[in-house]
């Protein structure tokens, strides 16, 4: 690959134990440049990724026309064990520009001078050099070394959506329709049913270049073929293609070597994959349904920071354990919990007038049809203050019955279901600790001790919003029992000693 002196150079290298395990370093680690085996004062940025162990860098070419680059790690591992590696980058030219940038594009020689370095063999001049190991690598690369490592690693550069519609149907088997695969087709990452790509579909199979499926259109998420765009590969992948190009290699020149370089393969293809992982999350949370207000973002916020996540920074944000919440609010959440409870902040009181298209053939003499928005029927009373309730009367289907009218009912409304704005601060905690309750055994995410502490938080919340909606309604009179009055209206034994 060229080396423009002034521009920036942008690579990647891994720090591994004794034992060839990715290892994060106890000091370091540093990267120092050198110029023909001298040390120059080079800045070089290091920056660490999600994989630990695995680190990328970045650098100024220095102004040294001519001159062989090589950078030198140093890092020291857990254990006070010091580690040095020297990687060489290659000849510095003049690319008769100024200034400007440019990735670590790969290129074949460089991906097969670095296959040489892993097997311990002299690198090549140029992809044309005439030298037997040369030979071996163009008839490994032939064979379509590129696409075999596109399969292994599934890098997510090389990641594609397709809409498979022209399905034909077939009667050979019991799945229905075939579809014809890409041209550019190298391996299956996942099928989908839906363009949102939400329902995975996991009865297929794959025959003679055809896809079988129960659907006539799918959505195909598949690893296109990058094996000829070399440019485009990531410096992940540029390793994984050398590591193989090197463990085939050594199988034809070097087969003590051929283990080890295995190992060499496996990593680099775990590391490669962990790479892609970071672009996409690893399970893709399905499509909301539901769509939030404002007012209903302090709720979810809350039942989050309850599991010990992050908490939600939009009302369109379409996290995993987002979607998880609103399964449970859909689930009628607010509904169960304002039909569990007599709460007396959603509690309103209407006259009932007698409804003379409802008919009564026998028993009672009136009808009185409930209200359309009634959730819960707290009381039936006989006067405008509730003090005498209705005893007896039929609560049937959608009326009530009664000898009496007109009557007076206490009930919550539906209207509280949907308006978090008109809950009192205690009712809101509580809708979400129970959502957080429900949502909890769905959501990985959530710590051991965060899962322990849940249900005790979720207690305390019922119980400090039903003792302070008790405690904030108007005191009631106890009236008096039986007992109580038949001593008081004399009886039979009123004059007993």
């Amino acid at each position: 690959m060229s080396l423009f002196l002034g521009q920036t150079y942008n690579g990647e290298f891994d720090i591994r134990d004794a034992t060839g395990a990715l290892a994060a370093p106890a000091s370091g680690p540093t990267l120092t440049v050198y110029v023909d085996g001298v040390s120059t004062s080079t800045t070089v940025t290091i920056n660490t990724t999600a994989v630990p162990g695995v680190y990328t860098y970045s650098f100024v070419i220095p102004n040294s026309e001519g001159g062989v680059l090589s950078v030198v790690l140093s890092a020291t591992l857990t254990g006070s064990i010091p580690i040095s590696a020297e990687t060489n980058l290659g000849v510095i030219e003049d690319s008769g520009a100024q200034g400007g940038s440019f990735s670590n594009d790969a290129s074949k020689l460089g991906i097969y001078n670095d296959a040489l370095r892993l097997v311990g063999a002299e690198r090549l001049a140029s992809e044309t050099e005439a030298r037997e190991v040369r030979y071996k690598l163009d008839e490994i690369w032939d064979l379509g070394a590129a696409k075999h490592c596109l399969r292994l690693a599934k890098p997510a550069f090389a990641r594609k959506v397709s809409r498979l519609t022209t399905a034909t149907e077939t009667t050979e088997h019991g799945i229905q329709y075939e579809h014809t695969l890409p041209t550019d087709y190298v391996a299956l990452y996942a099928l989908y049913s839906d363009e949102n790509l939400d329902e995975r579909v996991n009865r297929f199979l794959q025959q003679d270049g055809k896809l079988l499926s129960e659907f006539s259109t799918v959505f195909l998420r598949y690893v296109s073929d990058f094996s000829s765009a070399v440019s485009s590969w990531t410096p992940d992948f540029v390793r994984v293609v050398s590591a193989y190009l090197a463990q085939q290699l050594s199988a034809r020149i070097k087969p003590e070597a051929y283990e080890v370089l295995t190992g060499t393969l496996e990593q680099a293809v775990e590391v490669s994959m962990g790479l892609s992982a970071d672009d996409e999350p690893s399970q893709r949370p399905l499509k909301s349904l539901t769509t939030l207000t404002k007012e209903w973002l302090p709720i979810y916020n809350d039942a989050l920071q309850l599991l010990g996540l992050k908490k939600m920074t939009t009302i369109t944000d379409e996290r995993a354990d987002r979607v998880e919440l609103d399964t449970a609010l859909d689930s009628r959440l607010v509904e169960d919990l304002l039909s569990d409870y007599p709460w007396n902040f959603a509690r309103i009181t209407v006259r009932i007038d007698r409804d003379t298209a409802l008919e009564t053939d026998f028993g009672y003499t009136h009808a009185f049809r409930k209200p359309e928005d009634m959730l819960r029927l707290d009381g039936v009373f006989q006067d405008e203050y509730c003090r005498v309730p209705l005893k007896n009367y039929a609560d049937e289907e959608a009326a009530i019955f009664s000898h009496v009218y007109p009557i007076y009912l206490k009930y919550v409304p539906d209207k509280f279901l949907d308006q978090p704005s008109a809950w009192p601060s205690h009712f809101a905690r509580y809708v979400a600790s129970q959502m957080a309750t429900q949502a909890e055994p769905a959501i990985p995410q959530v710590a051991p001790a965060n899962r322990q502490a849940l249900y005790m938080k979720h207690d305390e919340r019922r119980d400090t919003a039903r003792s302070r909606d008790f405690s904030q309604s108007p005191p009631q009179r106890i009236n008096t029992g039986s007992w109580a009055r038949a001593r008081m209206t004399g009886g039979a034994y009123n004059q007993r000693p």
